[in-house]
């Protein structure tokens, strides 16, 4: 065999691997990006509104133990029971607007949907109990139903934040059997 073919066949094979070795590349380039982006849009906006959730289940515990305080203190103006009670609302709106933008993003995030409707289950509970707990505070009810009320309302929002703490260890290891797959592709990336 001449030496012209043998330099043709040595430049076909180091053009062919270099296409081979460009493909992978740009394989691994698209599926890294594909992760960023859908851990970008998709995968923290999701965490995001579930914090928020959880926020606003404490704070609505927060605002219920105050209330239940405020209403032993003779003194308090009716002014300043009401604000607390817009805090109250406020807190539950946060929720609310919360839930929404993380049922938008459950349409993309995997076995999501269990979660997104375990806490509107529960977020219907706890918007049933405080409205019933506003209106006892507001009639200055007994201890004693206020109390219970309370006591509802807490076992109600530990239930909140035990689904809400479910759907976040979810998507914790959902996120990390994604990695994992990214690594994977990675390393064999590097193996050719």
């Amino acid at each position: 065999m001449k030496i012209g073919y043998k330099l043709i066949i040595g430049l076909l094979l180091t053009a062919l691997s270099t296409l081979l070795i460009a493909g992978l590349n740009y394989n691994l380039t698209s599926s890294s990006k594909n992760y960023f982006k859908d851990v970008e849009e998709k995968t923290i906006p999701g965490i995001e509104a579930r914090d928020h959730m959880r926020f606003a289940v404490s704070r609505t515990m927060n605002s219920i133990n105050e209330l239940v305080l405020l209403q032993h203190i003779n003194d308090v103006s009716d002014s300043y029971m009401k604000n607390r009670q817009s805090a109250l609302a406020s807190n539950i709106d946060l929720f609310e607007r919360s839930l929404k933008k993380y049922e938008a993003l459950s349409v993309h995030l995997p076995n999501q949907i269990n979660y997104v409707e375990a806490i509107t289950e529960e977020r219907n509970k706890l918007r049933v109990i405080q409205t019933s707990f506003r209106d006892k505070a507001m009639n200055k009810l007994s201890d004693k139903e206020l109390v219970s009320a309370k006591e509802h309302l807490d076992k109600i929002g530990d239930n909140a934040l035990t689904v809400i703490n479910a759907a976040i260890d979810h998507e914790k290891n959902e996120l990390s059997k994604l990695h994992g797959s990214l690594e994977s592709t990675i390393d064999n990336s590097f193996y050719i």
